[in-house]
């Protein structure tokens, strides 16, 4: 039997390889496909597919030698890393497998991100242009995320004008990305309009912005217009009753916390509002029941912001779809004991 299974590994494989390319096959001449290898690299994509994160990377973690040969052992590899919050070794592991004349979304991204995280933005902004190349061919990012992260790049250098010209740059068909970008800006430079801006979200009748009514809060509490915050979660919390953001802003005004609402977020924080994006991105690819995906993006805003802990419901949502119970259940009660969150909000199984 054990023959038998090896055998099936081995012509999957060797499928595989030809499916990749002569390319990919004339720079794996040095690499021993030995039946260990093949064995440990469908046992890692499986368990990855099967979303069994730990068992992927234990697997994929031994056949690091299929870097250079091997792009989607690559992808697998790096999604795997941030699944698992390994990011320092995934942002390693990036460095050693990005080449100048291939395009690789995410290697590309989190190396942007890294050189961003270090303030060493000229070559944020050399990663961050590439994006805008490979997401032509993915529409939901098509010359959004690029164009996005470039903005925040110039946004802190200080640079308003190219920080507003890049999101001027943001196809028409994201508009709701932009409006919610343009917001943070406005808020990041301390301009006039940010209010107007915030308003203008959770205002529109067309769109549910209902997440915004917290972070006008946020934004007021900051210049110290505690009496105009405190109408606005009440309102917001008499409009979208359900929402938990605004129920746990609501308890945190009316006890007298309002500290801790600042805490979650500063739009003066660059990262702050990056991770905001990147939990928008994880929302939408949740509703699509692509939850291996939200997580990815979730872990990204996560390890950006990681004070933003009413965040993480989604990510106990997420794992109660993938059937992952008791991480579900461990982050609602981690976010029970931080504060007034009830396990109700879980659904029932």
């Amino acid at each position: 039997m054990k023959y038998f299974i090896k055998k099936i590994y081995s012509i999957l494989f060797l499928l595989t390889i030809l499916v990749s390319g002569t390319e990919t096959f004339s720079k794996s001449n040095k690499i021993e496909y030995s039946e260990d290898n093949i064995s440990n690299y469908f046992s890692g994509i499986i368990s990855a597919n099967q979303d069994y994160t730990s068992a992927a990377f234990r697997y994929l973690n031994k056949i690091q030698s299929l870097k250079n040969s091997h792009t989607n052992f690559n992808i697998q590899f790096i999604h795997t890393l941030i699944l698992l919050e390994k990011f320092k070794q995934a942002f390693a592991f990036s460095k050693s497998v990005w080449l100048v004349d291939e395009l690789f979304f995410e290697a590309d991204l989190l190396l942007g991100l890294e050189s961003f995280i270090n303030e060493d933005y000229l070559n944020a902004e050399k990663y961050f242009k590439r994006l805008n190349k490979i997401s032509r061919y993915n529409l939901l990012f098509e010359d959004f995320l690029g164009n996005f992260l470039l903005s925040w790049s110039k946004a802190s250098e200080n640079n308003k004008k190219d920080s507003f010209k890049f999101l001027d740059k943001i196809p028409g068909r994201y508009n709701n990305l932009k409006q919610i970008q343009n917001s943070f800006l406005q808020c990041y430079f301390d301009t006039s309009e940010t209010q107007t801006a915030f308003e203008r979200l959770i205002n529109n009748e067309d769109f549910t912005f209902s997440r915004y009514n917290f972070f006008l809060t946020n934004y007021l509490l900051s210049k110290n217009k505690n009496i105009e915050a405190k109408k606005i979660i009440n309102l917001g919390r008499k409009t979208y009753n359900s929402n938990l953001l605004i129920e746990q802003t609501e308890n945190f005004i009316l006890t007298e916390k309002s500290k801790k609402i600042k805490n979650f977020f500063n739009c003066k924080n660059p990262k702050d509002s990056i991770a905001e994006i990147f939990y928008v991105i994880a929302n939408i690819y949740s509703t699509q029941e692509e939850y291996k995906l939200s997580n990815f993006y979730l872990r990204i805003s996560l390890f950006l912001n990681n004070k933003f802990t009413p965040n993480k419901t989604l990510l106990a949502e997420n794992f109660y779809y993938q059937k992952k119970y008791e991480l579900s259940k461990k982050i609602i009660i981690y976010l029970n004991q931080l504060d007034r969150f009830t396990l109700c909000m879980l659904p029932k199984a």
